[in-house]
């Protein structure tokens, strides 16, 4: 009797102290009513990951004519944190000097539920023996530490989206939106986890021209650090960046939106000690 009430107690505790599920992060413009029901898709079926981290596959850098015949992304990028996703809607709610922030514009986190076809970003850099000190692979990898990125390699679908919320951007702060959390009732809650390694080293082989570094460095002055593949699908058509912040198409919007967003995140530093640091 005394063995099976240990057994029994032992049963409870462990019950008792199973881990919540992890969840991560999407930022977007679209309402819970079309996410709920859609999920996110990716942009195509492009496995490339230099390709996707560094905007290529994702309507970005597509313009250029070297570009314009690349396939669109398979990944689908997320936020293991709710500080690196807030730290994205910063970059995508400030706009350019001198434009005053439209109070009017907002955009939700979604809280999504990862599962074994989700991928660290940073740690796939890491372990794939490329040079992540100078050349192309630096700005995309530091891309991935600051926003705590992991990608999914599969479209997420309505019952991984647990709920979201609305921000807006108030006196140069991302501040939710009062009132506006809802939870989505598709949402199926599993034990579930990411996967713990890396993608293969052979989604990284991307080498680009040296024109095309310099388009990608001259972008990335231009329109922040941080890759459009991060936005949310655009349209089915030819890949097209939009300057006007009304237009249509929400990934074309948010590229768009996506404005000095290197002196809006916390500055990334190497030491030969501690190797990369966010500074806050």
């Amino acid at each position: 009797m005394r063995k099976l009430l240990w057994v029994l107690s032992a049963l409870f505790i462990l019950a008792f102290h199973v881990p919540a599920n992890a969840i991560y992060y999407r930022v977007v413009r679209h309402g819970p009513d079309k996410i709920f029901q859609d999920g996110f898709k990716p942009w195509g079926k492009n496995d490339n990951f230099f390709q996707h981290t560094n905007g290529q596959s994702c309507n970005r850098h597509r313009v250029a004519p070297e570009n314009r015949d690349i396939e669109g992304s398979k990944y689908i990028s997320l936020a293991a944190t709710l500080a690196g996703a807030l730290e994205f809607a910063r970059g995508r709610l400030t706009p350019a000097r001198p434009q005053i922030p439209d109070p009017a514009l907002r955009l939700w986190i979604y809280e999504v539920r990862p599962t074994q076809t989700t991928y660290n970003a940073a740690l796939t850099f890491e372990r794939a023996n490329v040079n992540l000190m100078q050349g192309a692979m630096r700005i995309p990898y530091l891309n991935a530490i600051v926003l705590a990125e992991w990608d999914d390699v599969q479209a997420i679908a309505p019952e991984r989206i647990r709920a979201a919320r609305q921000y807006q951007l108030i006196n140069g702060q991302v501040v939710e939106v009062q009132g506006t959390y809802v939870l989505n009732p598709r949402y199926v809650d599993i034990p579930d986890d990411p996967n713990p390694n890396p993608l293969p080293a052979t989604v990284l082989t991307g080498t680009p021209t040296f024109m095309n570094r310099t388009r990608t460095v001259v972008a990335a002055a231009a329109a922040g650090l941080v890759s459009a593949c991060w936005c949310e699908s655009a349209s089915v058509g030819p890949a097209k960046r939009s300057t006007d912040p009304t237009a249509a198409t929400s990934g074309d919007s948010c590229e768009s939106g996506i404005l000095q967003f290197n002196e809006i995140v916390p500055r990334v530093r190497y030491t030969p000690v501690n190797g990369w640091a966010v500074e806050l």
